[in-house]
This record gives structure tokens, C-alpha cells and sequence, in this order.
């Protein structure tokens, strides 16, 4: 077990080794008693007002359910209370280490209604639990035993002696007494009586088991006012522990805190971009639900525009669902859905992952995955009536769907993942890109058979390792995303466990090439990264550390006759069943400071290029390569997450399913999820959907060596977790020939709040003249002055040009299976 007293240094000093303030046992403060305990106006003790409680206590040891022992507060006044000066104490008879109390200095405010998370040390092998405790709003590196446990709160600095023992009650309460929670071990020892507790204790609590106050209960008897959490299954979200500024339940009439009107937490809702005098502006028309809000995703996934008929296609995962909307000047209206679940005979549906649009041959591409994950899955073609006309059979998990610039082929990125791990008798499918030559109505699948796995590792390929072997290139390499040419010669594969980009001969329908994308240097100061959970924004450089891109989406288009990727620098790692292939190191900035519980890539599961470094998850950025050479000509370093910063200071590195500062910083950070490209006047735009915090990035790309920022728009509520546009999985643009409204405008399907959110564009940049499309309808051609009309791109998202392709549309479809099968995106 850790040593119960080794305080982190984070925690302040430690009011143990203060040796003042200790007890008068008559129970009373001054009458003047601080906010938030309980004491009556003479300074009596009152167990009935409204105080801060103890509210939920799990001591882990080793080897418990959940990763790490905790301490969580509850308020329940109407006012916020300033913790700054007071104290928990912690002891336990079992742990015969223990001769004393050990204590933490509280910092900072519990809000009304809210809890204050305390997260102690970490169980032996924390990625293993069962349920893994959020960072908390302080941290202390003392791991609470499993039984025989008491923690006390105090207003004040105070030091507990031996005699601070048994039943707590009038006349034994220490100045400065707030509540006491205490629990015997399960095995009913008397040594694990727990050295002092209020009224009596119930022998629950176990390794497996936290007590918690049922209801808040508070009446001085911890062995009537329990209820026992088992973090070995499943937990009622209300009962697990709650990450910073969680609302948590509200007390009765409380009084709403209101946020200071001159910090920047007091906006929590923007409906417009960031720098309003920007070349090119954002604003949201509406947004629209489909089903229901979802933490894991798979609600609004993948939307694609129809140019001929000015509707949208959006795809819901969760209920199988393509929903067509129609698109106007004040935004999206629904018009009808399509349930595809039973729609290609003799075929057992899984999911639906995208969804693609060809305005040259009016039809409509799906992607299908099987319900059993190693069967092959289908692309299905639909006319503009919604009625099927064909089906393809597909590599294993068609993830990805679009078609070619003329239409005559349809492709789909087929990942193959092994989703029941590597355990003997376990299938992992291979990978594939399909491709359907629709003229001669055949299918084929260019995988990756004729590539060597321990060449590519060679290389810089990133490749899976199980069972103490590699794996070969066929099984591991999981096709992501697809980008076509200008040409419709070649196809980009983004591979993006592997950090690789595949290029699809399309004329031979084979796999050419796969090449490493590179790593990202986290010593330079451009790439410096907040890998702290600290509530604030710290950007720091790692000199053993670097960036893996992996990216999700990706799209293409061309300047001065190259053709150039964008990518999206997610990161992703593999979770599947018993296997993971992520690890938690503590890393040392070039400061001497540290950075604890980074998100790595565990060495014993991944080829790596150098050891001794250290490889984190995702780029925190976008990235341009030469799509013929993979030459990196520009990366937006640490950007993303300096910008956010400074826009949304209050919610800086959240999640997608939480408003909790700093909570992605120690992970992936805010995940860049999907990328397109649109020509808007004579410029080229990048678009980037943030998954995490959400929102989208805009550049100016039209140089590719001197891409520059322009603006960022976020439509997320923050005043809730999850409210209005969160975790922004498709993005389509729509060029302003194609628009009802005449602008510009892009559409993001948010997998998270289930929402489709449709934004105009205005500025300087909209108001330069667009040639009108080439005469055979924008559909084919290949004039560069075809202005913002990518017609080229509506094939398979609703953006592009005849000469350029942008491919957007799936952000996320990593962890697309069978409702069945889906798979939580790995945190």
C-alpha cells in the first residue's frame, strides 16, 4: 500500500504539522461561524443547517474497482462556500502503518448545489479498473485503505490526538468541526472499527465499495445515513463521483450563482465566430435534433448536401436511421427519414456509418457494417427518391463512403477491427478500401496483403504488437478516411492507428503505397502542450515526448498542380476487450516540472521508432502534406489549444460529455475530428471540427506552406454539459453557388447532442466575385477558376470543386460497430 502520509505538494501545506487549534470539546464556535457549517446563530452546534458534507468516501488500496481513492463534498446550501482554510483529516485503524491523522488544506470554493472532488493516489494498475475516477479539484497522494476508515472536514486548520476517538458527539467535537463520515471493513474485525465516527457504522465498505450519503442525509449517524456504491459494476451517474464544477443535485430554492458579468465564464453561449472583423465570419442559422442527446455519441453523425435538390443527409447511428433535411435560407427543416435496418434482403444489419452524394448520376451512397463485425458489409445506392437500386458487397466494417469526381466508381475505407481483442479463437479482419466500378457492376477490395509489417515498422508504420508478436499488415492496417484526387487516379487512405497515409491506385484498384506520417517534436516551443490538470491553461515543452498525428479525416485539393492532404490529428488508441494499447507515464517538461497520468502509447502493444521517447496521442492540431511525397509544408503547432484558451478560458481542454476544465489536457486534448476544404472567392479555406470542446477552426490555406488562422466558431451551451452543438463528428461545406442562402455555408453533424447545426459565411472573403460553374454543371470539370462551386465534392459530402476534393464527412466513425457492438471512443 502507498504511504498513507506522503502529501503532494500541490495540496498546500499540510495543517498536520501545525500543532495549534486543537480542541475545546465543548462543540460551540463564535457566533460569527464560518458559511457552510453546522451552527446556529448563538454558535451552537445544529446538525439540521445546511452545511458542506462529507458526501462519499472510497478507499482503493491496491488493487481496487476503481482507479484511484477519493473524498467528494457535496453543498447544499444556496451559496456557494470558500473552502480556502479548511481541512479534511483522514485515518484508518487497518492500516497499521497509520499512527496518526493525516490532513489536506482545502483551496479554492465548492458551488451551490456542487461538489468538491478530492482524488487520492491511484490503485496499482489504474487502466485496469473498473470505473476510472475523474481528476479532481484537489489531488492527494495518499491512498485510503479499504476499511476501517474515518474522514473528518473542519472549517479550520486543527490537529486531531489520539483522543479524537469513538462516537463523536457533544463535548468531543473540535473547534472548527463541519461532518464526519466513517465505515467499518467488511469482515467485521474489531481492528477495523473505524477510529472515530458519528452515532454508530455499518461494516460495508470493501475495496470493490464506497459509502455514500443517501440523499445527503446528515443526522449524526453514519451507520443509519449510508448507502453502499459498488464501483465493480455499473454506477448511476448521480452517484459517481463528480468531476470539477459538476452541478451535481440542486438543494431546495437554491439561489442561482450568478458568474461575474466581467469574466469571460459569464458567456456561455456564442452564436456567432470569435473575430468578427475576420476575412471570413461564422454565424449559426439553427440547429436541429434527431433523437435523443447521447454521452457516447453515434446520434448526428455524417451530413452530405444535395446540390440538385438542396437537401441534406444525415446519418444516425444510433437508430439506424438517414434522415433528410431540407436546406434553406433560415437553415435545416425536416423532411423525411429512411430506416435502413432492413433494407438489403439477406443481409444482417449492424450500423450505418456514411452516407455520400453523386449530383452527376443523381444517386445516393451508404455504408453498411454486418451485425456480426467479420462479416463483409454493403454499400447501398439510393436514388433521389430514397429507393434502393443496387448493393455492393464491402470489405469487413465499410466505415467511409464517396464516390469519384465523374461518378463512375464508389469507394469505402473498411477497417476491419478486431473487436473481440486478440483471445484465441478472436477474428481480426482485414482491413480494405473497396472499390465499385458502377459501369461494369463489380466490387473489389485493395488490402494490404503485399505489404510487409516489420518493413513498414522499419519505416516509422505505426504496427500493433499481441501476444508478444507483431501483427501482420493485412489484419492491422484499418483504412479511416479516403480523399480523391483531382485526376480520380488515386485515392488517400488515412490509417490512423498506424499513423499512415495508403494511396489506392484507382485504375488497378490496388494498394501502391503506405507511409508513415511522421511525429511531432514536443520540445519545440510552436508544439508546446498543456499535459497538466490543473484548472488553468500552461503550455509546456517535453524533450522526451512526441506527437503521434493519427489522423481521422482527412481531404485533398490542389494548388499550383499538387495535390495536397489536409489531415485531422486526432489520435486514437485500441480497446478491445481485455486489450489496450495505451499506458499512463509521468513526463518532465523542459522546466523540471511534471506532468502525471499521461496518455501514451503502451511500447509492449506498438511498434515504435525510438523507445526511449515517449509518444502521445494525436497531433492537438491540422496538419498539410504533399499528398505525392508526404512532405509535412505546414502544422498549426500548438494553436488549437492556445486559441480555446483564450476564447473559452473557463471550459479551456473539456470534454464532450462534461464542462470540466483541463479534463482532456492529460489525453488526446481537444482532438481534431474532421477536416474539408472549400474555394471561397479566389481563396482556399480549411475547416476543422474540434470533437472535445467542440467548435470549428478556419484557415486560410490557399498558400499551403503559409496557412494562417482565421477564425473559430463554437455553438456549445456551456452552461450544461451537454447543450446546444456538442462534438462536432461531420462537416460539409457548401459553396455559395450551391446555397439558397448565396453565401457560403457548412453544416456539422454533432454526434454528442444530436444535433445538425447549419452555419452561413459572411466577411470580406464572401464578397469577391465566384466565376459560375463549367459548363457541364461544376459535376466533372477541371477549371481552377471554379470559385467556391465544388460541385466535385458534393459526390460525397456537399463540398468541392471539379478540381479539388475535400472528404470530410465521418469524424469518428473509429468507433462505429453495431449498436450491439459500439464501442466507447477510447478516453
Amino acid at each position: 500500500m502507498k504511504n498513507s502520509f506522503k502529501q503532494k505538494a500541490l495540496a498546500g501545506s499540510l495543517a498536520a504539522l501545525m500543532a495549534v487549534s486543537v480542541l475545546p470539546m465543548g462543540g460551540a464556535l463564535a457566533a460569527d461561524a464560518p458559511a457552510g457549517t453546522p451552527y446556529g446563530a448563538d454558535g451552537s452546534y445544529d446538525v439540521t443547517v445546511p452545511h458542506v458534507l462529507v458526501n462519499q468516501v472510497y478507499g482503493g488500496s491496491d488493487d481496487g474497482a476503481a482507479s484511484h481513492s477519493f473524498i467528494e463534498l457535496y453543498n447544499p446550501c444556496a451559496d456557494a462556500i470558500s473552502l480556502t482554510g479548511w481541512e479534511l483529516q483522514y485515518r484508518s485503524s487497518a492500516d497499521g502503518e497509520m499512527t496518526g491523522w493525516a490532513s489536506l488544506a482545502l483551496t479554492g470554493s465548492i458551488p451551490a448545489g456542487g461538489y468538491y472532488l478530492v482524488r487520492c493516489a491511484a490503485i496499482d494498475d489504474p487502466a485496469a479498473a473498473d470505473y476510472q475516477v475523474p481528476a479532481g479539484n484537489q489531488e492527494w497522494d495518499v491512498q485510503l485503505h479499504n476499511k476501517g476508515v474515518a474522514v473528518a472536514l473542519f472549517s479550520q486548520d486543527v490537529t486531531l490526538e489520539d483522543s479524537f476517538t469513538g462516537a463523536i458527539g457533544e463535548g468531543s467535537r473540535p473547534a472548527g468541526y463541519v461532518d464526519l463520515l466513517a465505515v467499518q471493513g467488511n469482515d467485521g474485525e474489531d481492528a477495523q472499527t473505524p477510529p472515530a465516527y458519528e452515532g454508530s457504522y455499518a461494516p460495508e465498505q470493501s475495496k470493490k465499495k464506497a459509502v455514500r450519503r443517501a440523499g445527503f442525509a446528515d443526522t449524526d449517524d453514519n451507520g443509519q445515513d449510508i448507502e453502499v456504491i459498488d464501483y465493480s459494476g455499473t454506477v448511476e451517474d448521480d452517484k459517481a463521483p463528480h468531476a470539477p464544477e459538476a452541478a451535481g443535485e440542486t438543494p431546495e430554492e437554491p439561489e442561482t450563482p450568478q458568474e461575474p458579468a466581467d469574466t469571460p465564464q459569464a458567456e456561455t453561449y456564442r452564436n456567432g465566430s470569435f473575430e468578427e472583423n475576420a476575412a471570413l465570419t461564422l454565424e449559426r442559422l439553427n440547429s436541429v435534433q434527431i433523437g435523443e442527446a447521447n454521452p457516447d455519441g453515434a446520434v448526428a453523425e455524417i451530413v452530405a448536401y444535395n446540390a440538385d435538390t438542396k437537401e441534406a443527409y444525415v446519418v444516425n447511428g444510433q437508430d439506424g436511421l438517414l434522415y433528410i433535411f431540407n436546406v434553406t435560407e433560415t437553415g435545416l427543416s425536416q423532411k423525411a427519414s429512411k430506416d435502413m435496418r432492413g433494407l438489403v434482403e439477406g443481409f444482417a444489419y449492424g450500423d450505418m456509418t456514411s452516407v455520400a452524394v453523386d449530383t452527376v448520376n443523381d444517386r445516393i451512397a451508404v455504408a453498411l457494417q454486418a451485425e456480426n463485425y467479420a462479416d463483409p458489409g454493403r454499400i447501398v445506392l439510393l436514388d433521389y427518391d430514397l429507393e434502393m437500386t443496387a448493393a455492393y458487397e464491402a470489405g469487413v466494417q465499410p466505415d467511409m463512403v464517396t464516390f469519384t469526381h465523374d461518378g463512375s466508381k464508389v469507394l469505402s475505407a473498411n477497417e476491419g477491427e478486431p473487436r473481440n481483442g486478440y483471445v484465441e479463437g478472436a477474428v481480426d479482419p482485414a482491413g480494405s478500401v473497396t472499390v465499385v466500378d458502377l459501369a461494369a457492376g463489380t466490387a473489389v477490395n485493395a488490402g494490404f496483403e503485399a505489404f510487409d509489417a516489420a518493413a513498414l515498422a522499419a519505416e516509422g508504420v505505426l504496427i500493433g504488437m499481441a501476444n508478444g508478436e507483431m501483427n501482420t499488415a493485412a489484419a492491422d492496417l484499418e483504412p479511416e478516411y479516403i480523399a480523391v484526387s483531382a485526376d480520380d487516379s488515386m485515392a488517400y487512405v488515412s490509417l490512423q492507428e498506424a499513423n499512415a497515409i495508403a494511396a489506392v491506385d484507382l485504375t488497378a484498384g490496388e494498394v501502391v503505397s503506405v507511409r508513415s506520417m511522421g511525429f511531432k517534436d514536443l520540445s519545440l516551443e510552436e508544439n508546446a502542450i498543456d499535459l497538466v490538470e490543473d484548472g488553468k491553461y500552461e503550455a509546456k515543452t517535453y524533450p522526451d515526448a512526441l506527437g503521434v498525428y493519427m489522423p481521422d479525416a482527412i481531404s485533398v485539393y490542389e494548388a499550383d498542380g499538387v495535390n495536397y492532404l489536409v489531415t485531422a490529428n486526432e489520435g486514437d488508441s485500441r480497446e478491445w476487450t481485455d486489450y489496450l494499447n495505451e499506458a499512463e507515464v509521468t513526463l518532465t517538461a523542459s522546466d523540471g516540472s511534471q506532468a502525471e497520468e499521461v496518455r501514451v502509447l503502451d511500447k509492449t502493444c506498438t511498434t515504435l521508432p525510438d523507445e526511449s521517447k515517449e509518444y502521445l496521442y494525436g497531433g492537438r492540431s491540422f496538419a498539410i502534406y504533399n499528398a505525392d511525397t508526404m512532405e509535412l509544408v505546414y502544422e498549426s503547432g500548438n494553436e488549437f489549444e492556445a486559441r480555446t484558451a483564450a476564447y473559452l478560458p473557463a471550459w479551456f481542454n473539456c470534454s464532450n460529455d462534461n464542462i470540466d476544465i483541463d479534463d482532456r489536457s492529460a489525453k488526446k486534448g481537444p482532438e481534431a475530428e474532421s477536416v474539408t476544404v472549400g474555394q471561397i472567392g479566389n481563396d482556399m479555406y480549411a475547416f476543422i471540427a474540434l470533437e472535445r470542446i467542440g467548435g470549428v477552426m478556419v484557415y486560410n490555406v490557399t498558400q499551403p506552406a503559409e496557412a494562417a488562422y482565421v477564425n473559430y466558431i463554437n455553438t456549445r451551451d456551456f452552461s450544461e454539459d451537454i447543450k446546444e452543438d456538442v462534438s462536432p463528428e461531420g462537416l460539409c461545406f457548401i459553396s455559395s453557388n450551391d446555397a439558397p442562402t448565396g453565401k457560403p455555408m457548412l453544416l456539422a453533424a454533432c454526434e454528442v447532442s444530436g444535433t445538425v447545426a447549419a452555419y452561413t459565411m459572411g466577411g470580406g472573403a464572401t464578397e469577391v466575385p465566384t466565376p459560375e460553374t463549367p459548363s457541364d454543371g461544376g459535376q466533372t470539370g477541371t477549371d481552377t477558376d471554379g470559385g467556391d462551386n465544388q460541385s466535385g465534392a458534393n459526390f460525397s459530402t456537399g463540398e468541392g470543386s471539379g478540381w479539388m476534393l475535400a472528404i470530410p464527412v465521418l469524424a469518428g466513425a473509429a468507433a462505429l460497430t453495431s449498436p450491439r457492438l459500439r464501442r466507447k471512443k477510447q478516453a
